[in-house]
């Protein structure tokens, strides 16, 4: 496949972890092909590098989100109440934006008073 439109199709229907994959393939084959101590070869091995580093960094998400589901009840308290003390007021806003929202509720301000609203 060495049509660029076909490639970015590709591309957008893959995973990111597909994605990673294929970016360090097609890097391997780029330092293969390369004459050693090129500028060719050099950039060639960055990208392999970068991919590997993606595609670790896509393995230790997963393994982040399966430790996740292990936790304990209090363990999972325990990190919610720690994010909590960490977000800041744009991270609330948003938060309860979506919150009300997904419940049907919306938030207005009225003659300086701030509304909470039924919709839909």
């Amino acid at each position: 496949m060495s049509d660029p439109a076909q490639i970015a199709a590709a591309l957008v229907d893959m995973t990111p972890r597909e994605r990673a994959v294929w970016l360090l393939e097609r890097a391997q084959v780029a330092v293969e092909e390369a004459r050693p101590g090129s500028v060719a070869y050099v950039q060639s091995l960055r990208a392999v590098a970068r991919a590997s580093q993606e595609l670790e960094e896509l393995r230790a998400a997963d393994q982040v989100a399966y430790d996740a589901a292990n936790l304990t009840a209090a363990e999972w308290r325990d990190k919610v109440e720690q994010d909590a003390q960490q977000a800041t007021d744009d991270d609330l806003e948003i938060y309860v934006t979506t919150w009300l929202a997904r419940n049907g509720y919306a938030l207005s301000v009225s003659n300086g008073a701030l509304l909470l609203e039924r919709v839909g």
